[in-house]
């Protein structure tokens, strides 16, 4: 009896965590939940590491996103910025044993005199201007205080226009500038809570001005749209599949013909479920399609390790030309086949993360990496490539543990 190798099985799929949050909730991220809600920018231009690096530092520091404790900021191709509310970076420092508290306000210019003034906030009208921000603390062992300051000019942010954004406009730059200097002297006094994140206010937001999430009930990969579509009945096209009887390894081709026959439609937009319905109402037409593509895309072996009965109507020869069909007879599906980029998707996110997941159920199902390689071709994970990942993603999601529920 050959022994498993629970090594390579126990990976964890890196698209969720779930850990407990510094205020005591229980919390769960996937990336979906984090795009969908906790990304300010652009979603689209966030990496796949970056999604995974951002729940990890919600663990490690205990943060809670759906409080307001933080967000995933991204504009450009530029990295993501895990931003943090002040109110955590308070909270923690306040909790360390060696802080005794700490002092911070803005420095202010005399017009008239030239003379700087240390304030803890208030800005005198028509004679002083803001230049810059300052923070203060001694914590326990230290013989002098920490001090710190912040130039106020490098922080103002603005539009593309030039214009100053609307959290740095005159009104708000003495909270905004003391704030920066605050977050800064913490986060060096106690690099150890803070370290790999910045504030609102260094990246020019105020994290409060975000509306507060309803997370109840709210579960990885769900309610990520605001309307979901109606479900789709497969019904038909599923009991076809199971009267056929079709081993793993054809199902999982099934799949793949359904998901690039729904993608090569060129009059209308279909998804694979609807693609399926469309199947389900001409099963003659789809059995005789589906094999001339299975034998063009999967040569058959010199034994067939599966033989199916010939469809009915069907003449039994996959490979043969079709049957030219009346003139005015329209075909529920047509099938076409747009040339690859495999090599582009091959170093996209979107294939990364798709791959990632797709082990992560390998692992989650206890799937032997033998049966994975001499199935689908993909015994580890670099096997999986763009041109078998939608294979090995239809054989995964089709597998059954067996025994589940039994000793």
């Amino acid at each position: 009896m050959s022994k498993q190798q629970p090594q390579a099985l126990a990976v964890q799929d890196p698209r969720v965590v779930a850990y407990k949050a510094r205020d005591g909730q229980e919390i769960t991220l996937s990336m979906e939940i984090v795009k969908n809600f906790l990304v300010v920018g652009n979603k689209e231009l966030v990496q796949l590491q970056e999604f995974v690096f951002f729940m990890g530092v919600c663990r490690a520091r205990g943060l809670n996103p759906f409080a307001k404790d933080c967000y995933l900021i991204k504009y450009s191709q530029d990295p993501a910025a895990i931003v943090t509310s002040i109110d955590f970076y308070r909270a923690r420092a306040r909790a360390q044993k060696d802080c005794h508290g700490w002092q911070k306000g803005v420095i202010c210019l005399n017009n008239k005199t030239g003379e700087l003034r240390y304030s803890k906030g208030l800005v005198l009208p028509n004679d002083e201007e803001i230049v810059g921000g300052w923070f203060k603390a001694q914590p326990t062992g230290w013989d002098v205080p920490f001090e710190l300051e912040v130039n106020l000019s490098g922080y103002i942010k603005h539009t593309r226009e030039g214009a100053i954004t609307k959290f740095w406009q005159p009104a708000n730059q003495a909270t905004m500038i003391s704030k920066v200097a605050e977050s800064q002297g913490l986060r060096t006094l106690w690099p150890d809570e803070f370290r790999g994140t910045i504030t609102g206010e260094e990246a020019g937001l105020q994290l409060d001005t975000f509306d507060a999430l309803d997370i109840t009930d709210l579960q990885p990969g769900a309610g990520l749209e605001e309307e979901p579509p109606p479900k789709v009945d497969t019904s038909v096209f599923d009991a076809l599949l199971k009267d056929k009887g079709l081993s793993l390894k054809r199902l999982a081709r099934v799949q793949v013909f359904i998901e690039e026959t729904a993608k090569s439609q060129k009059k209308t937009k279909v998804t694979p479920d609807e693609m399926k319905v469309r199947c389900g109402a001409a099963p003659d037409k789809f059995w005789d399609v589906f094999e001339r593509w299975e034998a063009k895309r999967f040569p058959a072996p010199t034994v067939d390790e599966n033989p199916e009965p010939a469809a009915e109507g069907s003449t039994g020869e996959s490979a043969g030309e079709p049957e030219t069909p009346p003139a005015n007879y329209e075909p529920p599906f047509e099938v076409t086949n747009p040339p690859p980029t495999d090599e582009q998707y091959a170093q996209s996110p979107e294939f990364m993360a798709e791959r990632n997941r797709v082990w992560g159920m390998v692992a989650t199902k206890g799937i032997s990496l033998t049966l994975l390689g001499n199935e689908v071709g993909a015994g580890a994970l670099g096997e999986i490539t763009p041109a078998n990942l939608p294979q090995v993603r239809a054989f995964v999601e089709a597998y059954i543990v067996p025994g589940k529920g039994k000793k």
